[in-house]
This record gives structure tokens, sequence and C-alpha cells, in this order.
């Protein structure tokens, strides 16, 4: 067996000192962090809001709905001429809606969002004017 050497202590004084970060760049990452835990924690609080309230008749989320149902019918309304909320309530949101159409005509929608047990629902009825 060949002896071993004592490791060189010196070797340990080699090593350069650690880079410590400037102040100002650990307050940016911790700014930085905690923007990013507000932004997801409104993201997961928002989709548990949207989750268990029903759609107001002229949010973002009926129009979407609304959307995918005219999608289904062939129709491709251009855009809203006018929505009304007819009542609202925190079981049932019931609303009209004129839409214009590319023809320059326009189509009449009523439409409700509700609970059928835990899940939220729509009923709607599409009307052209004579």
């Amino acid at each position: 067996m060949e002896p071993q050497t004592p490791p060189n202590a010196s070797a340990a004084a080699v090593k350069p000192a650690p880079k410590l970060t400037p102040k100002w760049q650990r307050w940016m990452s911790v700014l930085a962090g905690a923007l990013i835990a507000i932004a997801a924690g409104v993201k997961f609080f928002g989709s548990i809001w949207d989750s268990n309230h029903l759609p107001g008749c002229d949010s973002q989320d009926a129009r979407d709905t609304l959307s995918d149902i005219f999608k289904e019918k062939k129709l491709s309304p251009t855009g809203y001429n006018q929505v009304k909320t007819v009542s609202e309530a925190n079981d049932k949101v019931v609303c009209q809606a004129d839409l214009a159409m590319p023809d320059k005509g326009t189509i009449h929608v009523e439409y409700e969002f509700f609970w059928e047990g835990s899940k939220r629902e729509i009923k709607y009825s599409i009307t052209a004017p004579q």
C-alpha cells in the first residue's frame, strides 16, 4: 500500500470566494417572485369564482358560450347590437340579445344560465325578425 499524501491545504485557499449578489438584484428577484405568486393566485381564485357563479349576460363567458352555439347552428353573427339582462338571481340569469348578421339582418337570442345540480347549464332560443 502506498502512503496517501495529505490534501494540499493551499488548494482550499485557491477557491475564489462566492460572489455576492447585489442587494437590488435580490430585491428584484423577490419582487418578481411575489408578482408571479399574486398572478397565479388571482387566476386560481378567479377560476373558482367562475365555477361557482353564473355569468352575466354581457360577460365574455356568456359570449363564448353563445359563440359555441352559433358555430353548432352554422350562424355567423358579426357583432352584438344590444344585450339586455331581463333578470338576475343566484340560481338563474335571464338575458336577451340582438346580433347583427353578415347579410345586414339581425337575430334575436333569448338565453338563460341556470344550475342543474352543481353543473351550469344554458337554455336558449334564436329567432330572426319577421
